[in-house]
């Protein structure tokens, strides 16, 4: 992007800016204005309907006294005579003084007289008794009190009337009361439409239950004004109530209106954003043109004039941008920096090729070193694995793998640590993977005690409580880092203790963590001027301790550049001649709460492994097989069934196979098995090998079925029965034991794992787990690995190296991994979730049983999301799946070159 194309894009955004500000400040201040003056207009509207309202009831009550204080109604009431009735009470004198109800009531409250309007049939009736009760209760007045009014609203039959009660005087106004006479006015449609073209509202009346309507009115009168709100974008409503005579809730007083002072802010909220945009952009193109003409033209020609020099390397340099600001002090400085640079090239050329041709000796020697320390130590690891490949013995197998580990460390560290330049250049890389820090740090002091033990030193390690159990890091640099600083304090210690200690520093925020590694020493310990040099390369504390102690000096630089590397530091606490204390800190990542566990401190003396110690007596999986069963294996990946079927016959049992529940309930039925006698050999099943997820019927069920039909035989049958699962939680688990499991076995199965669980179900059965003479495996290229496909070792070691077995189940994978390749392809294509789930599971339970850890890791994640329902995440998983099963299937015809496989990616 150019200089103009930035400054127009930041100018451009300022002004987007401006324009984004003004409408999320300014125009909710706005809107927010606008709503209170509509609502503040609204309470004026609702307080003209209220007056309009008391004002009615103002005209009933001057209507109501013209009648209550008259002589003749005085006169009515005492006497009853018809002649008042028939001069006064008519149907259109009662009509004009708009009342639909009148009514006579004496002193006692009993009703005199009582008529109401009836408008369809154009006559006067009477009031029925039981209204004119409740009128009563309502409205007469306590001949006591003659001179009380009472005015206002009444619900009567569950009607809402306007009614007005005063005592019957007279016409001075004086007395005594003769009774009370009381004028009611319907508040229906017509008084509505009435008092609505009066205050030119569109006015609403309901009436208001206190018992049906209890949150309504508790709002209205929390708020003690009306309750004002928005309908929509168009309607604005007011709500009040109207008091009955008593005080209580008469009526529901609403106004409804067009939003209009709304809708004409709107319209100003858009016009002002409208010019504030067309003034944003006149603006944007004033600055661009004052900006081109005063700044950017001249840096762009003296960047073309740079470029100039840097294309034809031309010795000349004319800067020259015009005017006396900034722009032209920088050219003039540049042209002087030019001439300097001129000045001192040849001075530099020459230094250049002198330090060529040093590092090109250098390198050249390192590598001839490099070769010459390699060549015996691939000696070494040949000879080790051929060890490995004949020994049975546990103990030894463990100190020939340490054997294993230290050298293929060692031969790793040697290519790394004598290509000087690679370490100069910063090239080394570290390879995070999930890590047990505390079991690789116990390797690594296992590994290096057998020094201290030479030399009669105590190496003792104390490992914190609160340390994390699995961590993300490279676990082959730690132990490095362990390795260096653990020898070096064992090489300058002669007599006395070296103590290796490891703690969590701190929790850092995210997803990592700091520990802190300390090394303390008995050793010469190091004087005060050197502590700041002895972590440079070749350098040691002085040349009589290289002299007398060896080493090339190299040891702690490569610890502090890795420390470095893991976004740590390290540094020294010493004392001549009492000993040293090395201390760093790594970051290192970790890993969610639910994949760690407790852990407890460990203190303790590290003690080397030493030949003295082996005994094959201790291997107790070594004993002959002295009883042969009959072992149902159920599941429906022919690797798994393969493994299952080649450990079993290994050990001198007999095997029947079915592809899930349905076909091993069918086996076990056509054998007898759920007769009510027994069967005896050789159609008794002495043992059921279940697989839980299977087609058709899974394990779960195949189990609960199994359980119930055996009950149903004979209620002491029970053959035991151990589940196959990848997921081992213990809420899985309960769920086995729940089905009628016995026990379980963790898939990838591990020939170690299986014949513990058989054991520990027919206590007097052994197990041979490894053939008296395993087969001689060749060591060549393929062995490890290369790609990392398939880890070798743990392949290996998981089947005793048994290379019959391997190629059994290698052979085994090669026929079936493109099959089941297909079916989950089949189902990608489909978009079919439950299908690329269950196709996923099987092709990851087959990749784990020949320990191809990276593919079976991406079946798995393609699995997880099939079930979580992400369809997307599981076709982007899938794309790059095809090829790891296919480096595992070349990888494995590698590894057992009797194995058979088609050629090309199962893709």
């Amino acid at each position: 992007m150019t200089l103009r194309q930035k400054t127009a894009l930041v100018l451009l955004i300022s002004a987007l800016l401006l324009v984004l500000a003004l409408r999320l400040i300014v125009t909710p201040i706005l809107s927010e204005g606008f709503n209170r003056i509509e609502h503040q207009d609204m309470l004026k509207d609702l307080d003209r309907a209220s007056r309009a309202i008391d004002a009615e009831a103002n005209h009933l009550a001057v209507k109501l006294s013209d009648w209550a204080y008259w002589d003749d109604s005085y006169r009515f009431v005492k006497d009853h005579n018809k002649q008042f009735i028939e001069s006064n009470l008519l149907y259109d004198s009662v009509l004009g003084l708009e009342i639909d109800y009148i009514l006579f009531f004496d002193q006692h409250r009993s009703l005199i007289l009582g008529l109401g309007l009836n408008a369809q049939a154009q006559r006067l009736d009477p009031v029925d008794s039981p209204l004119a009760a409740q009128i009563a209760e309502n409205l007469a007045i306590d001949p006591e009190t003659p001179d009380k009014v009472k005015s206002g609203f009444v619900l009567l039959s569950k009607q809402l009337m306007l009614a007005s009660s005063r005592a019957i005087l007279q016409t001075e106004r004086s007395g005594p009361s003769r009774g009370t006479l009381i004028f009611i006015r319907k508040v229906d449609e017509d008084f509505r439409s009435t008092l609505a073209s009066q205050v030119k509202l569109d006015l609403k009346f309901s009436p208001i239950d206190p018992v049906q309507q209890p949150e309504l009115l508790t709002e209205i009168q929390a708020n003690k004004t009306p309750l004002i709100e928005e309908l929509d974008e168009n309607r604005l409503q007011g709500t009040t109530f109207i008091k009955q005579i008593d005080g209580a809730p008469a009526m529901l007083l609403s106004v409804e209106k067009p939003r209009q002072i709304f809708r004409e802010g709107t319209k100003t909220q858009n016009s002002l954003l409208l010019v504030t945009a067309f003034a944003s952009i006149l603006i944007l193109a004033v600055t661009l043109l004052l900006m081109e003409r005063i700044v950017l033209r001249r840096l762009i020609k003296l960047t073309g004039q740079i470029q100039k020099i840097s294309s034809v390397h031309q010795q000349e340099l004319n800067v020259d941008t015009g005017g006396r600001d900034e722009i032209a002090f920088l050219a003039r400085e540049i042209k002087r920096i030019f001439q300097a640079l001129l000045a001192s090239e040849a001075a530099l050329t020459s230094a250049k090729e002198s330090a060529e041709a040093a590092a090109e000796s250098k390198t050249q020697f390192l590598a001839n070193m490099s070769h010459e320390i390699r060549t015996p130590l691939n000696g070494i690891l040949g000879m080790t694995q051929v060890m490995l490949n004949v020994e049975k013995s546990q103990q030894r197998r463990e100190s020939l793998n340490i054997v294993k580990t230290s050298a293929q460390s060692l031969l790793q560290i040697i290519n790394e640590i004598l290509d000087l330049s690679k370490l100069e250049a910063a090239k080394i890389v570290l390879d995070p993977e999930e890590l047990d820090l505390r079991a690789a740090t116990l390797e690594a002091l296992k590994t290096i005690a057998i020094r201290a033990h030479e030399k009669g030193l105590v190496l003792s390690c104390r490992i914190g409580a609160q340390l994390p159990a699995l961590v993300r890091a490279d676990g082959l640099r730690i132990k490095q880092i362990i390795f260096n600083l653990v020898g070096n304090a064992i090489k300058f210690t002669e007599k006395g203790e070296v103590r290796f200690e490891l703690a969590l520093e701190r929790e850092s925020e995210g997803e990592t963590c700091e520990v802190h590694g300390a090394v303390s020493d008995t050793g010469i310990g190091i004087p005060q001027d050197k502590l700041s040099s002895i972590f440079e390369p070749f350098t040691q504390a002085d040349g009589s301790t290289a002299r007398r102690y060896g080493g090339t000096g190299l040891g702690l630089t490569i610890t502090k550049q890795l420390v470095e590397l893991m976004g740590g530091r390290v540094w020294v606490e010493s004392t001549p001649g009492k000993g040293s204390t090395f201390h760093f800190i790594l970051r290192l990542g970790t890993l969610p709460k639910a994949a760690q566990q407790a852990s407890k401190e460990i203190d303790c003396e590290v003690k080397p492994i030493l030949e003295t110690d082996i005994s094959s007596s201790d291997d107790a999986l070594a004993q002959a097989a002295s009883k042969q069963l009959h072992v149902l294996v159920a599941d429906d990946t022919l690797v798994n069934r393969t493994v299952v079927k080649a450990l079993l016959e290994q050990w001198g049992h007999r095997v029947s196979l079915a592809v899930n529940g349905k076909k091993a309930l069918e086996f076990l039925d056509q054998n007898g098995h759920f007769n009510s006698v027994p069967q005896p050999e050789p159609k008794r099943v002495d043992l059921i090998l279940m697989d839980i997820q299977m087609p058709e019927m899974d394990g779960m069920e195949a189990a609960r079925l199994i359980r119930d039909r055996e009950r149903a035989a004979d209620p002491d049958r029970h053959v035991p029965l151990v589940a196959f699962s990848a997921n081992t939680s213990d809420s899985s688990v309960r769920h086995f034991l729940d089905a009628g499991m016995d026990t379980w076995v963790a898939k990838p199965i591990d020939h170690k794992e299986l014949s513990e669980v058989i054991q520990e179900l027919f206590p007097d059965l052994g197990h041979e787990v490894a053939k008296e003479t395993a087969p001689q495996i060749k060591l060549g290229e393929g062995l490890g690995g290369d790609d990392g496909a398939v880890d070798a070792a743990e392949l290996f070691d998981r089947f005793a190296f048994d290379i019959e077995i391997i190629s059994e189940i290698a052979q085994a994978f090669l026929d079936e991994h493109q099959t089941l390749y297909a079916n989950l392809k089949l189902a990608v294509t489909a978009k079919d979730i439950a299908a690329i789930a269950r196709a996923a599971h099987a092709l990851k339970g087959s990749l784990s049983n020949v320990s191809a850890a990276n593919a079976a890791e991406q079946s798995s994640l393609i699995e997880s999301a099939a079930k979580a329902g992400n369809l997307n995440q599981a076709l982007k998983l899938f794309v790059p799946l095809g090829d790891e099963v296919g480096r595992v299937r070349d990888t494995l015809t590698r590894l057992c070159p009797n194995a058979q496989s088609l050629t090309g990616n199962p893709a």
